[in-house]
């Protein structure tokens, strides 16, 4: 599942469990609820970070000049921001696993 249908699905998850707390129902979770907003925080995280490597493959030069005083050319800088944000993606999807995990079993 893409990242957007995620945060699509925890939001109805999450405005789920907002209703059965103001109704006051036994469906209600606190625990769910508290897992359902983390996992929210760390979709919409991806999604920034998916939002980010897209503008950054646009960036991308198809005849990079060089750049004499460093030995780097143009896409190098483009290339260190891409495995940055990579990184940073592996990272969030380390968290969200887990956490997906524990009550969807």
């Amino acid at each position: 599942m893409d990242a957007h249908s995620k945060k699509k699905e925890l939001k109805k998850l999450i405005k789920d469990q907002e209703k059965f707390q103001t109704e006051g129902s036994d469906k209600f979770d606190a625990k769910h609820l508290a897992n359902y907003e983390e996992r929210l925080d760390i979709v919409e995280k991806l999604i920034a970070n998916e939002e980010q490597t897209n503008v950054l493959r646009s960036e991308r030069v198809d005849e990079p000049r060089g750049d004499k005083e460093r030995g780097m050319d143009e896409n190098r800088h483009v290339d260190d921001k891409m495995n940055d944000l990579g990184q940073a993606h592996r990272r969030l999807m380390d968290k969200l696993l887990p956490l997906e995990n524990i009550f969807d079993k």
